[in-house]
């Protein structure tokens, strides 16, 4: 059985997960022996990596579909009312002297993998603590679901 990539980090102490979702993937191999290939992280599996990216959106659409409340109409709302929600937010100042606050950018050139993970399961932890689910992994569930893959 063929799997997505897992995202590891080689240092000093050994090999670790590269971030939260790595850490999902691999607590979710059933226990054994196994056969790994490294390969150092290129362009092609940089844009492997950004499925992580993609699973953000894909969850927020999971979201959006999935609750009424005011402010999650679609992916991208849902998207500001999560960092909103979470305090990912920074000031955007008026010419009256006021300001208001905003979401950050999560764009790749604006916050790397790690602080991405970290924000994703913050996402995550108010999702399931506000809605009642998560939509991330409701989203990989539904996915594996279609292949035929149980959990």
């Amino acid at each position: 059985m063929s799997r997505a990539p897992i995202g590891m980090v080689v240092d000093h102490r050994g090999l670790h997960p590269l971030d939260g979702y790595a850490q999902e993937q691999l607590a979710a191999l059933p226990p054994g022996t196994y056969n790994v290939r490294f390969a150092r992280m290129t362009a092609k599996y940089k844009e492997e990596r950004e499925g992580m990216r993609g699973l953000w959106w894909a969850g927020l659409e999971v979201l959006a579909n999935n609750t009424e409340r005011r402010g999650y109409g679609d992916k991208r709302q849902a998207h500001e009312s999560v960092l909103r929600a979470i305090g990912y937010t920074r000031p955007r100042y008026k010419m009256d002297h006021s300001f208001e606050m905003i979401p950050i950018s999560t764009a790749e050139e604006s916050m790397d993998d790690a602080e991405f993970a970290i924000m994703q399961e913050r996402s995550r932890a108010y999702c399931v603590d506000e809605f009642g689910f998560d939509p991330w992994q409701t989203w990989v569930d539904e996915q594996d679901a279609a292949r035929g893959i149980a959990r």
